[in-house]
């Protein structure tokens, strides 16, 4: 509270509130200032007396609302509940945080445990996350998880680890609240089951070649057959222009399936290369 104290000299200084105390407030100069804490709703007026002991007359009423301090939220985007890890060791993970007034920290917690060889944790460890503007309400946090490099872990084929993520708000007078993730899983695979893995998609992706083919040599076939039919007209009619914005529709969409396939071929490659699963 900061007032500016005019008029005669005022010797003393008070808040008092609705429920009759009264606060003492500093006076220098012509300004009384003082703190108080506001546990609740409630109304105060600043009461000003002079050395013979006379108080202002019909101060004025200041009402206070006290807005109360919601808990956070947070909800982890990437990676799905269960995710597969590569050689690498590599994880990105992508949480929104919520909170009425701001945050305080942010912690990711892991353990492991499931382990063919090693010992499986029954505590979860922490590390913490970099927050890059905790007064920011409504913000996403994106967080390069590096195991070999932020973790004692050195997982195995077939290791599992679990992990989640716990935010906490900045409720200095009641004291933090949090509110954490559910528990998810990552997974190292073993070589038989990438081996498994790869095969299938193999398999997908040259069913998916032989459907591509087999429907081009149909939309080729089509387009010769209506070539045909118009060098026989005089001028083409509604039905043949239907005709023909219905195959170069067909065209587009075996072109926009040839392009996913490239990609889908892209990532297996790729995904070949991250677990060494294949020789120079």
């Amino acid at each position: 509270v900061d007032v500016a104290v005019g008029g005669a000299g005022a010797a003393e200084a008070f808040l008092e509130f609705d429920d009759g105390t009264r606060d003492t407030l500093s006076i220098e100069e012509n300004r009384a200032t003082g703190s108080f804490v506001l546990r609740k709703d409630g109304a105060y007026k600043v009461i000003l007396r002079n050395a013979h002991g006379v108080e202002n007359d019909t101060p004025i009423t200041y009402t206070l609302t006290a807005l109360r301090d919601g808990s956070p939220s947070i909800a982890l985007l990437e990676p799905d509940s269960d995710a597969v890890l590569t050689e690498a060791l590599q994880m990105p993970l992508h949480a929104r945080i919520r909170d009425d007034f701001g945050f305080s920290r942010l912690h990711l917690y892991y353990r492991l445990a499931e382990s063919r060889f090693g010992t499986p944790s029954e505590t979860f460890e922490a590390l913490p996350l970099p927050l890059q503007n905790p007064s920011q309400l409504d913000q996403d946090v994106v967080y390069e998880w590096l195991l070999s490099q932020t973790t004692e872990l050195d997982p195995v084929p077939g290791d599992v680890i679990e992990y989640y993520v716990q935010v906490w708000d900045n409720d200095a007078f009641a004291g933090p609240k949090s509110a954490r993730t559910e528990t998810y899983r990552l997974r190292l695979p073993s070589l038989s089951e990438q081996y498994q893995e790869l095969e299938k998609q193999q398999d997908d992706t040259q069913d998916e070649l032989e459907n591509l083919l087999e429907e081009t040599q149909a939309i080729r076939d089509q387009f010769q057959n209506l070539r045909n039919e118009l060098r026989s007209k005089q001028e083409s009619d509604w039905q043949d222009q239907r005709q023909l914005q219905q195959l170069q529709e067909q065209q587009k969409n075996l072109e926009e399936r040839v392009e996913a396939l490239s990609e889908q071929v892209e990532s297996v490659m790729q995904q070949m290369q991250e677990n060494n699963l294949v020789s120079e």
